[in-house]
């Protein structure tokens, strides 16, 4: 089989998994509005593996994980603290754990040891809450502890008001330059599967 670009790619994969149709093969916009990346990588089937991973202290953003995961048949993985947070520990306005954390660029917060062999997937939904602008320190831990090179990327977050902004730049900086990063979007946390999966359609959009 001759070799697709990424762009042919997640065209094709999300209309097999979502079984929607798209009339139109716009080209994939990275996170950082550059140039469309593209791959070698030989595509053999619609059958590549995908991966929810979510950060979830208030349950908010786990909804949407698994209802991410659930439209996509995708497995599903929680990153856990090895420290759960509190309510003390989110209440922004002391000085509290988690903005205490945010405050903190080499802060990273150990997860529980709940290792994952991420090179078998291709492509990774990855999604948390919004702190004070930015994913919880906590992803950059995930994130640093695995090799995500030549993975493709969407990321997502939780938020009453705010956009995704510079926080999936700054993700997608702990991660390999040949990791493909899509851009982002956000959710309040009260959106239902068939808006998540109206999102999805659209990525490659």
């Amino acid at each position: 089989m001759k070799k697709k670009t990424i762009a042919s790619f997640v065209m094709i994969f999300v209309i097999g998994l979502l079984a929607t149709s798209c009339s139109n093969n716009k080209n994939i916009v990275p996170i950082d509005k550059g140039e469309v990346k593209e791959t070698e990588k030989e595509i053999t089937s619609l059958g590549e593996k995908v991966l929810v991973v979510y950060f979830s202290p208030t349950g908010t953003t786990r909804k949407i994980a698994e209802n991410a995961a659930e439209v996509l048949s995708a497995d599903i993985y929680e990153i856990v603290p090895e420290i759960p947070y509190s309510e003390e520990d989110l209440n922004y306005n002391t000085n509290c754990r988690a903005n205490r954390e945010q405050e903190d660029p080499l802060s990273r917060p150990k997860m529980m040891d709940r290792t994952i062999n991420i090179g078998q997937y291709d492509t990774i939904v990855i999604g948390y809450p919004f702190w004070h602008g930015q994913a919880p320190k906590i992803l950059n831990t995930f994130l640093e502890s695995y090799d995500f090179s030549d993975k493709i990327i969407i990321p997502f977050c939780t938020s009453h008001s705010s956009s995704v902004g510079t926080s999936a730049v700054n993700l997608q900086s702990l991660t390999s330059n040949t990791s493909i990063w899509l851009e982002g979007y956000r959710f309040n946390g009260t959106e239902n599967k068939e808006e998540i999966r109206n999102w999805l359609s659209k990525v490659i959009q």
